[in-house]
């Protein structure tokens, strides 16, 4: 069984978030999906493929968006301005892209992982 179907009794999600938007992350989404789920996609990238009949057997909805409005990022970025919010990042080297990958696997990475050429 798969493991996100295991966490839910074998139900599946009713809402599934997908920051990052690849060809693994759109099907993996769809998978995770309870009977009348919705995939909300926000990272964007890759080609989103499911079966009509999927969707509309499943009672599926596959919405996209840019998490708010444009005046709410303007608004955070305000707020980040004044150093209420602080943004969490690593830096790596681009040559260790592998490793960096297994620790984003390993949940082991705390808000955003970049690569920088050497």
């Amino acid at each position: 069984m798969l493991e996100h179907k295991a966490a839910t009794g074998r139900r599946g999600a009713d809402l599934v978030f997908d920051f990052v938007g690849t060809d693994q992350t759109h099907a993996a989404s769809a998978e995770m999906l309870a009977r009348g789920g919705t995939y909300s996609v926000i990272g964007y990238g890759g080609t989103i493929s499911i079966p009509s009949g999927a969707l509309v057997v499943n009672e599926h909805a596959v919405v996209g968006n840019l998490v708010g409005t444009w005046i709410d990022l303007w608004e955070l970025l305000q707020v980040h301005a004044t150093g209420r919010i602080t943004l969490k990042t690593e830096t790596h080297p681009l040559d260790s892209v592998n490793d960096v990958l297994a620790k984003l696997r390993d949940g082991e990475v705390t808000g955003r992982a970049v690569l920088v050429p050497s």
